[in-house]
């Protein structure tokens, strides 16, 4: 039963492969954001991606280093990134014939990881790291209509109030990030 479910990171002992580039910055805390998934999932345009767009007023905080290792990035996507000072290092990552390998090694040393609902979150959650998930409002049924779920109990939901409202997903996502 979904009440009785119970969840223990399972890859906590991977021992990630060492760092290629330096992802932290001094005085300021590094997260790694994604905001889309594999266009080949059926449910990527319409029920999980965000467009880039709407996270910008994330990269503009201060106290935050971010990093972005989304594959597949368009050149508009890249100017935005690029302007707001957003390390990229997408191109570069899990060319090998492991799948995620060096994925892991950035996703154990961040802060935490802030996403909408693809692969990395699934992936943060089972590393133990702390992880946001931006879903939309016809997200899929493991997600619930909690800010919490049984199936990630440490993860933090935060959905949209109406369908496409990614603006107010962001503005709680920087109110839980932002310094008292």
């Amino acid at each position: 039963q979904y009440e009785n479910l119970t969840f223990e990171p399972m890859m906590t002992h991977l021992v990630e492969k060492k760092l290629t580039h330096q992802i932290h910055h001094e005085n300021k805390q590094t997260y790694l954001f994604n905001w889309k998934g594999n266009v080949a999932n059926s449910h990527e345009i319409h029920n999980r991606r965000m467009e880039l767009e709407f996270a910008i007023p994330l990269f503009q905080l201060k106290h935050i280093h971010w990093i972005v290792i989304t594959k597949n990035i368009t050149k508009q996507e890249r100017n935005i990134l690029d302007h707001n000072g957003v390390m990229f290092l997408g191109d570069m990552l899990d060319n090998g014939k492991n799948c995620f390998e060096d994925s892991i090694g950035i996703i154990k040393n961040v802060k935490g990881v802030i996403s909408t609902d693809t692969s990395i979150v699934h992936l943060a959650a089972n590393l133990d790291v702390p992880t946001t998930v931006l879903l939309t409002t016809g997200c899929e049924w493991r997600w619930t209509d909690d800010k919490t779920t049984n199936w990630y109990p440490d993860m933090t939901l935060v959905r949209q109030e109406k369908q496409g409202d990614w603006k107010s997903v962001i503005e709680k996502v920087i109110g839980g990030l932002c310094p008292p």
